[in-house]
């Protein structure tokens, strides 16, 4: 599995394909949905700041069920007017029990939600930390995603994730503690920006070459972009994979790693970086997305001080090291 790195051919949202021979290989087996699927005013109460379920919800009690999210592939769901594609990948019996863990799973410049779906689809029924995923698709903006202006109130990306964790909840049930983010390069860029502008209610992060817009050391994009300061009370942790100085791909991503593991400590958040020391999209080839779910299920909502500064799990690659928050 390779997520397609920057500059290849971008996708629209009729063409739901790998974008060339060199990514992991396309997942046709989601069925469509339901091509009127639109979202609903009519909907569970949301934190306003944090973009999950309030917390005086309710969970013993089932969600209400919806008709506009179906397994598989999503098309016309309306955000602000604008239709937005996505795949959600469910596990087994997810209408028997409740609420779930919520994994979003953000591709890469020029790849396609199609294919990044492949590094989570067969992973939703994890023995220790079943989950519900969902891959979006972009909307052709500058390095595909709304990335630069996270200040922007109708940010596209962050109102997706709001009212996608709203009619979740309303079909399913979102359990609050296990908001989780993932992506690669500029999708690894997407789920930072949900930790600056949505981090109180983002249980960890983990990403492959991601990147804060928001950290000064990060010359480009932090020039180009408009993110507030990370200054969320929840110091949620972040697993960062990279390839070193081998990892560039228009902007350096390797460097990138480093800079925002200093600055993750200096804001007080524990950071567990990954330097697998090959080129940009190969990072999965060297440490599987079973590990970044693993990573999820030991890092809940509120985990201040990661269980991994004792040592990681057996099963972790030896690039690995942990970097602790400034005390």
């Amino acid at each position: 599995m390779i997520p397609l790195g920057c500059g290849a051919n971008s996708n629209d949202d009729d063409d739901m394909t790998a974008a060339d021979d060199d990514s992991m290989k396309d997942d046709d087996s989601g069925d469509e949905a339901d091509d009127d699927a639109t979202s609903d005013d009519d909907t569970t109460p949301i934190d306003d700041d944090s973009g999950t379920p309030a917390d005086d919800d309710d969970t013993s009690q089932k969600p209400p069920g919806c008709d506009t999210l179906k397994a598989g592939l999503n098309k016309h769901f309306l955000v602000d007017g604008r239709e937005r594609v996505f795949y959600i990948d469910l596990p087994d019996g997810v209408e028997e029990t409740w609420p779930w863990p919520i994994v979003f799973n953000w591709h890469g410049y020029g790849d396609t939600a199609a294919n990044m779906r492949t590094l989570i689809a067969d992973l939703v029924n994890y023995e220790t930390f079943p989950f519900i995923g969902v891959t979006p698709d972009d909307t052709g903006m500058l390095f595909d995603w709304d990335l630069f202006d996270a200040k922007n109130p109708n940010n596209r990306e962050i109102r997706l994730f709001d009212e996608l964790l709203k009619e979740l909840d309303k079909c399913w049930g979102v359990d609050p503690n296990h908001v989780h983010t993932m992506g690669f390069s500029f999708g690894g860029g997407v789920s930072d920006m949900l930790g600056v502008v949505r981090g109180d209610g983002i249980a960890s992060i983990g990403t492959y070459s991601g990147v804060y817009a928001s950290n000064p050391a990060n010359v480009i994009p932090y020039g180009m972009a408009d993110w507030p300061d990370l200054t969320t009370p929840n110091k949620y942790v972040e697993l960062r994979i990279h390839g070193g100085s081998h990892d560039w791909m228009v902007l350096p991503f390797g460097q990138y790693a480093e800079n925002d593991r200093i600055y993750m400590n200096a804001n007080g958040h524990d950071f567990v970086i990954c330097n697998h020391n090959h080129p940009h999209n190969q990072g999965p080839l060297y440490m599987g997305p079973e590990t970044i779910i693993e990573f999820f299920r030991d890092h809940p909502l509120g985990t201040f001080d990661s269980p991994y500064v004792d040592g990681f799990p057996a099963d972790y690659p030896n690039f690995c090291s942990f970097s602790p928050k400034n005390e």
